[in-house]
């Protein structure tokens, strides 16, 4: 029975006087005798196991009472916070299940499972499973209203790498950042399986403080699959086309718990890679984690952690999230250039950054044309280091480039430029991950 409620056991017929009853253990659960409604009443006190004995003359019965939680209170509806301009699929899913997660208030160590079952006009409804050896099971339907009304995330001023090792030989934490509330961060993460067996790679959020954190969170991610340079290449494609047009949502991750945002299944040689944005709104001892798990140690709800409140480890892989450079050009006289990756970046624990991947450079480009006649400038990208591609926001507007291979070279954009005219370019890059570096950025032109 349910702890703090009541159930009742009947009792009539044949029997021509009110039973007595009494409670082993009345401290788990309390047994009276309702004479006018004919029947037992049992009152979960605590949670454990006691035997109600019930006498009529010389008959006696036992009656063994077992008193549980709910492993979780069933609402019909919950809502999930996101920003403005639709959620992609992914991340829609995993908003409903967040809140879902955050409105049921599961007991610690219940397993709770969710199933999408369809899309509504306001979002999605889910079905709900939960249990556990030492609760009463519970399941339903929630409706979840995906709501916007969320402030987008801001700029990142921290970037947390997690690519040392790039190769998973097995399972266990690969990174784990600090997040701090007000300082938005971007995580950048590429590993490859090189366990011999399947695995996945998660990304989780955890909470080791007192009190309810509130994040908001944007990622997109790309694999598995053995071409690295196609992983690095199509995750970078999808952050731009997600998170930085400011998709994001918001979890809430309750006090001494984890919460497991991404979940990729790898085969060997499999890759993964992807980019989160991230900013702490609420809570305290708060870290964002990388890890390999073996696939059946699939989290079914919250993740309680084993020490609460007791500092987490850390790795040495915060660098800054932002290089700016400058760059100008003058029609018909030297071209101007710009190396992206041929220089490491240095942390202040003197970690170096090979190639910059995931830093955001932003480059502003000054073009002039003080000739007679009318000029084209244009913006070409060439690879240095071996086989790569580049995704460039150009003025706000996506372009990528082809496969390239060293020393190949393809125009980004052109620009016609009329005599005494001139325009500033706003270029911003991410190295993406598996692509070889340094990429050289090129500014040249020529009169028409």
């Amino acid at each position: 029975m349910p702890l703090g409620e009541t159930r009742s056991v009947r009792f009539g017929g044949t029997i021509g006087v009110a039973p007595d009853v009494e409670s082993m253990a009345p401290d788990v659960a309390t047994a009276a005798v309702d004479r006018a409604a004919g029947r037992i009443v049992l009152t979960g006190r605590a949670t454990g196991s006691t035997v109600a004995t019930i006498v009529v003359g010389e008959a006696r019965h036992a009656l063994t009472v077992e008193v549980k939680r709910w492993a979780a209170r069933m609402v019909a509806r919950a809502t999930a916070r996101t920003t403005g301009g639709g959620l992609d699929p992914e991340m829609a899913e995993v908003a409903a299940l967040n809140a879902v997660l955050d409105a049921v208030s599961a007991e610690a160590g219940a397993t709770v499972y969710i199933t999408r079952k369809a899309e509504t006009t306001t979002g999605l409804t889910v079905s709900v499973r939960a249990g556990g050896a030492d609760f009463i099971p519970v399941s339903g339907d929630i409706d979840v209203t995906l709501a916007g009304g969320l402030p987008a995330i801001p700029a990142p001023e921290a970037l947390l790498v997690s690519n040392y090792p790039e190769r998973v030989t097995g399972v266990g934490a690969l990174m784990r950042q600090s997040l701090t509330v007000g300082r938005a961060a971007r995580l950048m993460w590429h590993h490859k399986n090189y366990a011999g067996r399947p695995i996945v790679l998660g990304v989780r959020l955890i909470n080791g403080g007192a009190q309810t954190a509130c994040l908001r969170v944007g990622w997109a991610d790309a694999g598995p699959n053995p071409d690295e340079i196609f992983v690095g290449f199509n995750a970078m494609c999808r952050y731009w086309q997600t998170v930085m047009r400011g998709q994001a949502l918001q979890l809430r991750i309750p006090a001494g718990s984890s919460f497991e945002t991404v979940a990729t299944h790898m085969d060997p040689t499999d890759v993964v890679s992807g980019l989160m944005d991230i900013a702490a709104d609420e809570g305290s001892d708060l870290y964002v984690e990388v890890l390999g798990r073996e696939p059946r140690d699939e989290p079914a709800g919250f993740i309680r952690l084993r020490n609460p409140g007791d500092p987490l480890a850390v790795t040495p892989f915060e660098f800054a999230a932002t290089l700016d450079s400058e760059l100008s050009y003058e029609v018909g006289g030297r071209f101007a250039y710009l190396s992206i990756g041929r220089e490491a970046v240095v942390n202040e624990e003197g970690v170096a950054l090979d190639g910059a991947y995931g830093v955001m450079h932003r480059v502003r480009i000054t073009l002039h044309n003080s000739g007679p006649g009318p000029g084209r400038a244009e913006i070409a990208t060439r690879a240095g280091g071996g086989v790569a591609r580049v995704v460039v926001s150009i003025d706000g507007a996506t372009a990528t480039s082809s496969l390239l291979r060293a020393g190949q070279e393809e125009v980004l954009a052109r620009y016609d430029l009329e005599p005494g005219a001139g325009r500033v370019v706003s270029l911003q890059m991410i190295p993406t991950a598996g692509s070889n570096l340094p990429i050289t950025l090129a500014v040249r032109g020529s009169a028409r």
